[in-house]
């Protein structure tokens, strides 16, 4: 497989950022306990689109998230077999490419230990409320609001933001965050064909 060249665009590897507002729980509204979840962003090639409310064409935003393979590093959005789609597509289409380390994978853990009791947070609902939860932080620092809700997917022109999830995740996740979400995976989809 041929890996993109785009690391000597970027110059360097991003740095590690920290989400310091993820919630341990999403479903107790008791519980505010919060950690700290690693991202990293390449926005080498990112061009913000119009925020006139106009249709002329939006920018694209992908986000890959992490727990299907190696611990992420800052390569994961300049040179990655695990986001390769999402990297390769960023210089054409003028994407913002983020990864999300997923909760407990790596050093976005919750949790003081991984006892019986603490993996209680360790559920795909957790991990998709994350998700939703991270897009409305990352829609606030690019101003990429309009384009992480894709609320006029009837305009060609507008595209989503796009994350790197098994397909049928994507169903709960729009269930949970009210948006649209185009995902993809080339195990379920060999023919890169879009699944929306």
């Amino acid at each position: 497989m041929r890996l993109p060249q785009i690391a000597a665009a970027a110059k360097a590897l991003p740095p590690t950022q920290w989400f310091t507002e993820q919630r341990v729980d999403h479903f107790d509204g008791a519980n505010a306990d919060t950690f700290g979840q690693r991202y990293w962003v390449n926005d080498t090639f990112w061009k913000a689109g119009p925020t006139d409310g106009s249709t002329a064409a939006r920018s694209v935003a992908f986000l890959c998230v992490g727990g299907e393979g190696p611990p992420l590093d800052g390569s994961v959005v300049v040179e990655s077999i695990h986001c390769n789609d999402a990297v390769e597509l960023a210089p054409k289409l003028g994407a913002l490419v983020v990864a999300l380390e997923h909760r407990y994978y790596g050093e976005s853990v919750p949790t003081e230990d991984f006892s019986t009791p603490n993996l209680r947070y360790l559920s795909s609902h957790q991990a998709l409320a994350d998700l939703a939860n991270f897009r409305v932080h990352v829609a606030a620092q690019y101003g990429a609001d309009d384009v992480m809700k894709c609320s006029n997917l009837n305009k060609r022109s507008h595209r989503c933001f796009s994350i790197s999830v098994v397909v049928t995740a994507k169903k709960f996740l729009q269930k949970m965050s009210n948006i649209m979400f185009q995902a993809g995976s080339t195990s379920e989809n060999p023919n890169n064909e879009n699944s929306c």
